[in-house]
């Protein structure tokens, strides 16, 4: 259990964190391009401007996660829950959010060119055909 960690600009690249609890950790600015945090509880977690570009965030859990500013191009988060996520000015060109749940979320300036939504339950509650 990592909850409440501070990993403010760790340089965790490529790394492996499946199922992990890292709920209201500190990542602001952490490097975890292509790191692997599929299952893990990442709910109210402060992740602004994080490079998570190509990072597999399946089925993980993001609610109430500050994400603004994050770099999540090609991210894999489907089925994630982003429910309350911040999400302002982020860059989610290209990810997969197949199934995942936007409810509630601010995609505020969020770059979503390319993404996959089949799926995805959209901040206002509809779910994308």
């Amino acid at each position: 259990m990592m909850g409440g960690a501070r990993l403010t600009l760790a340089r965790l690249e490529a790394a492996t964190i499946i199922e992990t609890d890292l709920a209201d950790a500190s990542m602001h600015g952490a490097k975890l391009t292509g790191a692997d945090l599929s299952r893990s509880d990442l709910s109210q977690t402060t992740l602004r401007r994080a490079e998570l570009a190509g990072a597999k965030l399946e089925a993980a859990g993001l609610v109430r996660a500050d994400l603004r500013g994050a770099d999540l191009k090609g991210a894999d988060l489907r089925g994630a829950d982003l429910m309350q996520a911040d999400l302002t000015g982020a860059d989610l060109t290209g990810a997969g959010l197949k199934g995942a749940r936007l409810l509630l979320a601010k995609l505020t300036d969020a770059k979503l060119d390319g993404a996959d939504l089949s799926g995805t339950i959209m901040p206002d509650g509809t779910q994308h055909p």
